[in-house]
């Protein structure tokens, strides 16, 4: 009851299947990983998109509130020092300020073709909260 050896004195069988699998599994965690970073970039971009609109939004509902002029191009101003790009700002009524930003992360993903992340953040006088909360 032994192994089958061919005329080459080797055993017949699987030899070299263990080497085969190793590739398959370190290949598998290959993916595992850049899709890992994928996600990881994706969601950075987002925090960076969301953190430029905050401040943007802040800066230009404060400007609103001290000269009620240029609010729009101090929310682009900062929302270029924070690396996004001002999409839309929109000057309410009673004082709130919406700010939309996009941030260019092409590098992130890798594509050839610039993919913005948006995000869109609104910010006012404080007695807005207030007048609110009452009602």
């Amino acid at each position: 009851m032994g192994r089958a050896v061919t005329a080459s004195g080797r055993s017949g069988g699987d030899e070299g299947s263990a080497a085969v699998l190793v590739l398959a599994l370190l290949g598998a965690a290959a993916a595992l990983v850049a899709a890992i970073a994928l996600l990881a970039g994706a969601h950075a971009a987002r925090a960076d998109a969301q953190a430029a609109a905050d401040l943007a939004a802040l800066a230009a509902a404060q400007r609103h509130a001290l000269a009620r002029a240029g609010a729009c191009e101090t929310g682009r101003e900062a929302a270029e020092r924070n690396g996004a790009r001002l999409a839309s700002c929109v000057v309410a009524g009673d004082g709130s300020v919406t700010v939309s930003v996009e941030v260019d992360r092409s590098g992130v993903s890798g594509a050839a073709v610039a993919t913005p992340v948006g995000a869109t953040a609104r910010a006012g006088p404080s007695w807005l909260r207030a007048a609110r909360a009452g009602t």
